[in-house]
């Protein structure tokens, strides 16, 4: 049935659209209801992304929970499509979530979702912590649909780095830039690899100035033409694409 969401959405209104399909072909979108107050994860599908039915809160037995940025590990088809992938030994859907540290859940079916750490406490316990002293030291947040290749998941993150020695002192306070973490497809709760220095941070005039200065967010990736194809925010101003070949990596 029709689920109303004038409350969740009402001030802030919606952001942060991730959108992949199950094996039937349906649509299944993540994304953060704002309410001027609290962010929420939402869930919507639809059959042809034109038409859309909400489905509420994913994680509806936590209703004021700030919560976000909902990267469900998904397979990459060479046609563009951005399939979700059942993973783990019970073989259901997983989701990276969460702004502050990334925190996993699961699904049988990409609509009800339980959360594997609290998120009522959005600094607390979870599966990726900001690093102290690093570019990521102040908060982490998934980006795209992490990607699951070879037997891996790729999940290309978001990071602010924090002000003073807390951070990384040669990045300007409050700089967002983004890493790699690759995590095991059999068991989605072990980290294999965490990369050490971003691969992509606010280096052009754009990406340096703009309504908010020095940032670089990742937020879309397709595959196109044996290119990967990353779409990130720039400044909180523009829209930026950068490109690497497919051959040989597991993500862009």
């Amino acid at each position: 049935g029709v689920v109303s969401m004038a409350w969740f959405e009402g001030e802030g209104g919606c952001e942060d659209p991730r959108v992949v399909q199950d094996d039937a072909g349906a649509f299944w979108m993540t994304y953060t209801a704002y309410d001027g107050r609290v962010a929420r994860l939402c869930i919507a599908s639809s059959p042809d992304l034109v038409t859309w039915e909400r489905h509420g809160l994913a994680f509806k037995e936590y209703p004021n929970a700030w919560s976000k940025a909902g990267s469900i590990p998904s397979t990459y088809h060479p046609d563009g499509r951005v399939v979700a992938a059942r993973l783990g030994p019970r073989d259901q859907y997983y989701m990276l979530w969460g702004e502050g540290t990334i925190k996993l859940a699961t699904s049988p079916d990409l609509k009800s979702w339980t959360p594997l750490h609290p998120p009522n406490d959005r600094w607390g316990r979870g599966l990726i912590y900001p690093r102290p002293g690093s570019w990521d030291s102040d908060l982490v947040e998934p980006g795209p649909a992490a990607v699951v290749r070879d037997g891996l998941v790729t999940l290309i993150y978001n990071s602010k780095n924090a002000p003073g020695s807390e951070g990384r002192e040669t990045f300007p306070v409050g700089t967002y830039s983004a890493g790699q973490v690759i995590l095991d497809a059999s068991d989605p709760t072990k980290i294999l690899y965490r990369s050490e220095e971003p691969f992509i941070w606010p280096d052009q005039p754009f990406e340096i100035k703009g309504q908010i200065n020095n940032v670089v967010f990742v937020q879309g990736l397709v595959q196109h033409q044996n290119q990967w194809l990353l779409y990130y925010g720039t400044a909180d101003s523009l829209i930026g694409v950068a490109s690497c070949p497919v051959t040989g990596v597991h993500a862009a």
